[in-house]
């Protein structure tokens, strides 16, 4: 949760730290999300450094291909000094009709979940009439769900590849393979404890990251703070899944009393 006016303040500090990625920016800061992922405590404090972030979407486009979601994002991403995004990643989903009633795992063959036993706030994937869906998702990263053999009138939405080009300050971000044993940035120590993969992608401004689809990853900033450039495939930030079981993706937002 964040108080009305820390959010006020904190979307001017996000929209002077893009402008200094980008000098002359066009952005305004009431647009800017602000994403605290259920763990703060109304305050722009430590607490929200270890586990915040601030977006600026600016573009994504879906459109539906038989029965495949294909599209594509566009956002800016910035990080505060010293400031931790939790670990998470984009799976790959399924949207069954209702009136099916399937077992998903019979027809595919693959280890499901429902995406609601995953995602803590999980209400439904915009665009989509929630109503007449059911929504699966993998229970493993790295797989991927082949679109040949799924249930009939079924929707599958990729999880996201995304490419982040770092365009501002510096940071390390986590991801499969063996552990760094000495990270430039560590993981905060409120958030350890959710972090499963720590491998050490270190990046400075000028630098490229890819990441293929069902991959967990987190990211935390340098002294300066850091600012990256996101293109992905359709992005579904209501269907994240994070490590950290308390984390709720929709901000909460209340007025002091």
């Amino acid at each position: 949760m964040l108080y009305k006016d820390v959010v006020e303040s904190l979307q001017r500090k996000y929209a002077t730290l893009f402008r200094k990625a980008i000098p002359n920016l066009n952005i305004d800061a009431d647009s800017i999300e602000i994403a605290d992922h259920g763990l703060s405590n109304g305050e722009a404090d430590q607490n929200f450094l270890d586990c915040g972030l601030g977006l600026s979407v600016r573009e994504i486009y879906k459109r539906d291909t038989g029965n495949t979601q294909v599209g594509f994002t566009g956002k800016l991403l910035g990080w505060l000094p010293g400031q931790f995004m939790p670990e998470h990643r984009h799976r790959d989903i399924i949207a069954v009709p209702k009136s099916r009633g399937l077992d998903l795992k019979k027809p595919t063959g693959l280890n499901v979940v429902r995406l609601e036993d995953v995602v803590a706030d999980f209400s439904g994937l915009v665009g989509l009439d929630n109503d007449a869906y059911i929504f699966f998702t993998l229970a493993d990263d790295g797989v991927n769900i082949p679109s040949s053999n799924l249930p009939a009138d079924s929707i599958l939405i990729p999880g996201k590849a995304e490419t982040f080009d770092i365009i501002y300050g510096d940071g390390s971000f986590f991801s499969s393979g063996n552990e760094t044993i000495s990270p430039r940035y560590g993981i905060p120590k409120s958030q350890k404890p959710y972090v499963s993969h720590r491998r050490e992608l270190y990046l400075g401004a000028g630098q490229q990251l890819k990441l293929p689809p069902n991959t967990p990853h987190s990211a935390r900033a340098g002294s300066r703070g850091m600012v990256a450039i996101e293109y992905s495939m359709p992005s579904r930030d209501e269907a994240d899944i994070f490590t950290h079981p308390r984390i709720k993706r929709k901000p909460e937002i209340q007025k002091r009393k």
